[in-house]
């Protein structure tokens, strides 16, 4: 838990530092819904212009192993220009491969939901699988630091991340413990050196340049601790082949009724 606050912080001053160096992001941050008015009395600037709520470029991922399954947890700042509370609305960035996900640091169950439509834009259905994320929040005056977890499910120690937005994504580190035992590799990822690094403990992979709009980052991840089924499928494979040799020697030794030279019929075990 002091390891995950350690970061948590470390990310927080990263992010806070490169405010003067680096424009936000504009074109991530949609305007308020208009079927969602803001609440009267409760210092909530109602109509406020989207451009005061901001969604920083910057945002981290980090990877740790589960059984059978990868779970991360996805870090990202906005920043609220005004004096006063605004309502924002924006898409987070999560692998489309993501079968369960929890609200953890400055959100509250409410202020996620699941996107209307897919990040490549098409529109979503219940059978077409994880559709991605929106958060819907009065954000105060200042920076707001949030996070999502989210969870993976591995086949036979690897899985994969498939991550698209759809105004793309300026800057993003991944994070995976150095002594653990996952792997994680892209051709659209670099290591980063040892000077951008937050934690020592980590290894930290970059994007080469910026994702594009609706562009997919796919992360193929090994080293994902297996459960049991590797002897699941080793042993439904060595039982199949087992029946199959039961059937073929039970049907070349199966007795045949040949008749004799008398004409009378004899059973014959000969194959």
């Amino acid at each position: 838990m002091k390891k995950k606050q350690a970061i948590f912080c470390l990310f927080f001053y990263w992010t806070a530092a490169s405010f003067l160096t680096t424009p936000p992001t504009q074109a991530q941050v949609l305007p308020p819904p208009a079927s969602s008015p803001t609440p009267e009395g409760e210092g909530v600037s109602p109509g406020a212009p989207s451009q005061d709520v901001q969604l920083m470029p910057r945002q981290m991922m980090i990877l740790r192993e589960g059984l059978d399954a990868v779970y991360g947890q996805v870090m990202f700042v906005v920043r609220n220009n005004a004096s006063i509370p605004l309502p924002g609305q924006f898409r987070v960035l999560m692998p489309k491969e993501t079968s369960d996900f929890t609200p953890r640091e400055g959100l509250e169950p409410s202020e996620v939901a699941l996107a209307s439509e897919n990040s490549d834009g098409n529109q979503g259905t219940q059978t077409s699988g994880f559709r991605g994320l929106v958060v819907d929040k009065v954000f105060g005056p200042g920076v707001s630091m949030m996070s999502i977890g989210f969870k993976v499910d591995a086949k036979l120690g690897a899985a994969q991340l498939s991550l698209s937005h759809p105004q793309g994504v300026k800057e993003l580190n991944v994070l995976v413990l150095k002594n653990g035992p996952l792997r994680a590799s892209s051709d659209l990822l670099l290591k980063a050196s040892a000077m951008d690094v937050e934690d020592p403990q980590y290894d930290s992979l970059e994007l080469k340049k910026p994702l594009e709009p609706k562009e997919i980052l796919t992360i193929q991840v090994e080293g994902v601790p297996e459960g049991r089924m590797r002897y699941w499928w080793t042993g439904g494979i060595a039982a199949g082949v087992l029946v199959l040799g039961a059937l073929f020697l039970t049907w070349k030794s199966w007795p045949k009724v040949v008749p004799d030279q008398g004409g009378d019929s004899m059973i014959s075990f000969e194959t």
